[in-house]
């Protein structure tokens, strides 16, 4: 899902940067075509967390037009990306151990709990 919406996603970019009378509001096959595999949104509530396999605080945006789709897709791909950052180990593709990935969430959410530090 996340591999499709990263192509709609490029799809749309390319309509708008070799057509600049593109419009997301106008009928345009291909365009649906492309705002058909921006799924990543569809049965969720919440924003996925950027670290941790586990939904965050941040509730998705409930306008559907297709700007916030567009959007709403771009950031989750984003997130995604992120996250796939922490799950390796630094400069290679072993990926970083369960209990390791768990130690690193329970670290995250007792400081985000205690607030800024000064």
């Amino acid at each position: 899902p996340v591999r499709n919406a990263c192509y709609g996603l490029i799809g749309i970019r390319n309509q708008f940067a070799h057509k600049l009378s593109t419009s997301m509001d106008v009928p345009n096959p291909k365009m649906d075509g492309f705002f058909k595999k921006l799924t990543l949104h569809e049965g969720r509530e919440f924003y996925p967390h950027h670290l941790y396999n586990q939904d965050s605080v941040h509730e998705i945006e409930k306008d559907r037009s297709r700007r916030m789709i567009f959007l709403i897709n771009l950031k989750m791909c984003l997130i995604w990306c992120m996250r796939d950052r922490v799950s390796h180990e630094l400069w290679s593709s072993t990926p970083v151990p369960e209990g390791v990935l768990r130690t690193r969430m329970e670290e995250d959410r007792k400081q985000s709990e205690a607030g800024p530090q000064t």
